[in-house]
């Protein structure tokens, strides 16, 4: 009885990842090492600048809900699909952005990644699922495999002495997509009268509309973090003079604008951190320095390429 409720809501393979979510959790939460680090854990995951991200992430989400209500896209059956977008996506994809995104090439290949192909078998595949203990069995099979693959992968000593066994697990793993595949193409075609194309059509384009919608947030949220980390190392140095140093945060400010390339690179370019600022005019050798080093730069990177 509980488990067709609970079907109401959640599809077998998502039961059976949640399954298997739990049985970690419950794992990790038996170990005493664990348990230690939980006090300090929550701590920092509920300091001030992260609960300022989590609001500011919250209140974009939730902007992004209602703009799609207005077009009339958005309904609320969609709720469940939205909030596992929402955690498993967009937080993922916040907080990996600080760090790697240094251009706007990276924010190029984010969307690309949302709407390419395997975004369709991906819809596909999880549109219909097998009998829970299957999709149990199946999920098991895939988190094993794919952690024994990606371990050999990324250590040189096993990838060379055990390449027969990453052949093996990545075998497995090519075997369950495809059953995967034939099964969820079987059920579509056997239940083709029952499909709403409409609705399927939507359930297909809210996770992409919602990625693409996503990245203007992550865009601006790793500029303010580049921005934030700038101006932190600009006020701990002692060649600036107190007086100028607001006024070169200013400067800067409207300089690199909304480029996050700019911000990434000013620090090197301009010399800022190993250059003494106590005339106006020193503020003006800074972006001097950045226009002659990058200049330099474009000119090497051209001649490479030809």
């Amino acid at each position: 009885m509980w488990l067709s409720q609970l079907n109401q809501v959640f599809s077998n393979r998502e039961l059976a990842i949640g399954f298997w979510i739990l049985i970690f959790i419950l794992y990790a939460l038996s170990l005493h090492n664990v348990r230690a680090q939980i006090p300090g854990m929550l701590k920092i995951m509920f300091s001030r600048k992260l609960v300022y991200w989590y609001i500011t992430m919250c209140i974009y989400y939730l902007l992004m809900i209602y703009i799609l209500i207005k077009i009339g896209f958005w309904e609320y059956r969609q709720l469940k699909d939205t909030l596992v977008w929402f955690f498993v996506t967009g937080v993922i994809s916040a907080s990996s952005a600080i760090g790697k995104a240094k251009d706007i090439s990276y924010f190029y290949n984010m969307i690309k990644e949302n709407v390419k192909i395997v975004a369709i078998v991906e819809f596909i595949t999880n549109l219909y699922s097998f009998r829970v203990i299957w999709e149990i069995v199946i999920v098991f099979l895939i988190i094993v495999s794919s952690i024994f693959v990606g371990f050999i992968e990324h250590s040189a000593d096993y990838q060379n002495r055990n390449a027969i066994i990453k052949n093996f697990f990545n075998a497995i793993l090519f075997i369950i997509g495809f059953i995967v595949i034939i099964h969820s193409i079987r059920s579509i075609i056997l239940g083709l009268d029952q499909i709403n194309v409409s609705e399927l059509i939507k359930d297909f384009l809210l996770p992409l509309l919602l990625s693409l919608m996503f990245v203007i947030y992550i865009y601006f949220f790793v500029l303010y973090a580049a921005y934030e980390i700038f101006f932190i190392r600009l006020s701990f140095k002692k060649t600036i003079d107190d007086n100028l140093r607001g006024k070169l945060k200013l400067r800067i400010l409207f300089f690199c604008n909304i480029n996050i390339k700019k911000v990434s690179n000013f620090v090197q370019n301009s010399q800022v951190l190993t250059s003494y600022v106590t005339r106006k005019s020193d503020i003006k050798k800074l972006f001097d320095n950045y226009r002659r080093n990058t200049s330099r730069e474009i000119s090497r990177e051209g001649s490479n390429i030809s």
